[in-house]
């Protein structure tokens, strides 16, 4: 007597494996979308969390230092202009947004923006910003040109500041020769000039402020769903 097992449809079923295993290596144009709807939506929550950090709040357990009273001297954006010292300078630099002057960085992480990265593979999608100084702020290290580049620039910076006090003129330069202008000089500019120019030239360091970080295991677990559905869905055609 002879005892047989047929099984119906293995060449199918085995075809249809090795289609689901070529899925999830190469990639098919289901899953490849898959992909790049994942960093997607990855890069709007990294951005998320970057405007969180920069209000000085700590998504992902990452908390940035602040800006610094030099940095909220130097930004391009003047937000230290006619300030009266630098008592005023470092309570103006503690309301000011960590990482954001021009705004160049953050808008970098909005899909499809200048300097964004999104480049769905056939089983993975790079996500980030190609901007040249994110890395470094990113990492931290040596500044890779001085803050105050020369005498002009820290004379400049300095303008920031009142030279001239709002009020009664004084007869006394901040030297304490007499004025024969008049004027209420304040002597927080020289200070602040002085110490500028020895800056001139220096090179400083980066305080290391993570800008990109891991997804939490919640929302890996929901990308995960999406790119199982997408090779579901190809086993089925």
């Amino acid at each position: 007597m002879q005892l047989f097992v047929k099984l119906e449809g293995v060449e199918e079923l085995l075809a249809r494996l090795r289609k689901g295993e070529e899925a999830a290596a190469t990639g098919t144009p289901r899953t490849v979308e898959a992909y790049r709807t994942i960093g997607a939506l990855e890069c709007e929550a990294q951005k998320a969390a970057f405007v969180d950090r920069s209000r000085g709040g700590s998504a992902g357990g990452v908390k940035w230092l602040p800006v610094s009273p030099l940095t909220a001297l130097l930004r391009r954006s003047g937000a230290a202009r006619k300030l009266p010292g630098w008592s005023a300078l470092a309570d103006l630099a503690k309301t000011l947004p960590i990482l954001v002057d021009t705004g160049r960085l953050l808008a970098s992480l909005t899909p499809g923006a200048a300097g964004n990265v999104l480049e769905a593979g056939g089983a993975s999608v790079t996500f980030g910003t190609n901007v040249d100084y994110a890395e470094r702020q990113h990492a931290g290290g040596a500044s890779e040109k001085p803050a105050v580049e020369s005498r002009e620039a820290a004379d400049a910076a300095a303008s920031r500041i009142l030279k001239v006090m709002p009020g009664h003129k004084g007869d006394r330069t901040p030297g304490g020769r007499r004025s024969r202008a008049k004027k209420n000089w304040n002597p927080e500019f020289f200070r602040i000039r002085g110490w500028l120019r020895k800056k001139v030239g220096v090179v400083f360091m980066i305080q290391a402020r993570p800008i990109l970080t891991l997804p939490p295991p919640d929302r890996l677990e929901t990308y995960a769903g999406r790119v199982k559905a997408a090779i579901v869905e190809d086993l089925r055609q």
